[in-house]
């Protein structure tokens, strides 16, 4: 046969002819990670979605085994190790149809977890089986290995986004066929991203109430009727926004100057270097930080006002107004600006008081 092959490549040589001799290739023994949830391998989390503490799994897989398999360890490695990510269990899914060992007796060691830098969160993880009844598994699979449980034990402050590898490419990681030689491998690994994103939503700023309307049936020149209070808040404010320092405007007396300012109280849980400056007229500028959690609607100070104008109907018919409208608004994280929405201004009404003698009726016992 040999000399045959021989004779059949001298006469290609000879008269000048060729063709592609085409030969069966085996496919590589891949180990690989997979996401159940998209099938990949990365995970890709984001602080919005995915809080602080949350876990999740990565399954080891196996496929096209040219060479029966008759033990295996998985080493799983996360690169950098960091405190933002702890390997927190592993297990063998025996009971699972697509275990590589199915249906057959095996050891069944318990996996070994390592802390390698000593930061309080497992780095590695040593998980594998043996068979110890029974035959060594072939085939094309797909075949389950180990599943692995994770938790992201810190969030990514804002702008900052942690990676790690999960390195099963390693010396640790191997298949043992009956004679208990390795089995050549390609192993992949996999990856985990934790990111920061902005929240959907952004702030404003709003009085509260933001309507007050005094009636023309009462004197509001008169203490302690005369005298009301009013609260700013920054509102609708996501957690995610990490908020760290607000100043604004807030202006009165327009159209009509009908109120005097007689307080601005800041919120005692705003602990920084808070500034409240009323040396304009008709105009309070605030800048207050150091709020240690602020999310949804967050009381910034509470102003207090004094009518000091009404009037008379008649002869004056109409109300007085004044508009409480914010300007100059900016939020602020440790390094930029917050989106805002546009604010929601307030408005106060103060109705003249009725004059004169009016008739009513009434029924008499």
């Amino acid at each position: 046969m040999r000399k045959l092959v021989s004779v059949m490549m001298m006469l290609l040589l000879v008269t000048g002819l060729s063709f592609n001799l085409v030969f069966p290739v085996k496919a590589a023994t891949s180990v690989y990670i997979a996401n159940p949830d998209t099938g990949d391998n990365n995970f890709i989390f984001y602080v919005n979605t995915t809080s602080e503490g949350s876990r999740f799994n990565a399954t080891v897989w196996v496929e096209d085994l040219a060479t029966p398999v008759f033990a295996f360890q998985v080493s799983m490695v996360t690169n950098p190790p960091g405190d933002w990510l702890n390997i927190t269990n592993a297990w063998l899914p025996a009971s699972d149809p697509a275990y590589i060992f199915s249906g057959q007796s095996t050891v069944m060691p318990p996996p070994a977890f390592y802390d390698n830098n000593g930061d309080g969160c497992n780095d590695g993880v040593k998980i594998g089986d043996s068979i110890l009844v029974g035959s060594a598994v072939s085939g094309t699979g797909p075949f389950k290995l180990a599943t692995i449980e994770l938790q992201l034990v810190k969030a990514p402050g804002k702008f900052e986004t942690f990676n790690a590898d999960l390195n099963i490419d390693n010396v640790d990681t191997y298949l043992l066929d009956e004679a208990l030689d390795t089995i050549t491998q390609i192993a992949t690994d996999g990856s985990v991203t934790y990111d920061w994103q902005p929240p959907t939503t952004n702030p404003h700023m709003g009085v509260m109430p933001d309507y007050m309307l005094f009636d023309q049936y009462n004197n509001w020149l008169d203490p302690p009727n005369s005298d009301f209070t009013i609260d700013v808040r920054i509102e609708n404010l996501d957690t995610g926004w990490a908020l760290h320092n607000a100043s604004f405007r807030l202006s009165y007396n327009t159209p009509d100057p009908i109120l005097s300012l007689l307080s601005v109280v800041v919120d005692a849980s705003w602990t920084g270097l808070n500034i409240v400056d009323i040396s304009t007229p008709g105009m309070i500028d605030i800048f207050v930080q150091g709020h240690p959690s602020p999310s949804g609607d967050v009381l910034v100070a509470t102003i207090t006002f004094r009518i000091i104008h009404q009037g008379t109907n008649p002869p004056q018919p109409v109300s007085n107004l004044t508009d409480l409208t914010f300007s100059d608004v900016e939020l602020w994280d440790s390094v930029d600006t917050i989106p805002t929405e546009p604010a929601e201004d307030g408005v106060v009404e103060v109705e003249p008081i009725l004059g004169g003698v009016y008739h009513w009726f009434e029924v008499a016992s």
